[in-house]
């Protein structure tokens, strides 16, 4: 893999692919860099404490705890 940043002086970029590429697919990504939007954490069960009740938040981590035990379970296929 290779990255760099570059800043150019016009609107042409050539780019030299290295031997061991030529043949495959690559992937060239074109951006600004104050372009990348940085998302904000999802929420956890935490940011809920105190705002529903003890019954709801067990029943809410039992069933996420489930989601989670799904997740890890093999599956057979036949």
């Amino acid at each position: 893999m290779i990255k760099t940043i570059i800043v150019p002086k016009d609107n042409h970029v050539n780019l030299i692919v290295p031997d061991n590429y030529i043949g495959k697919e690559v992937e060239v990504l074109l951006y600004r860099k104050d372009e990348i939007v940085i998302e904000k954490p999802t929420r956890t069960m935490e940011d809920f404490w105190g705002k529903i009740s003890d019954e709801t938040a067990n029943d809410l981590n039992e069933k996420l705890v489930i989601g989670r035990n799904e997740w890890d379970r093999k599956i057979d296929i036949q």
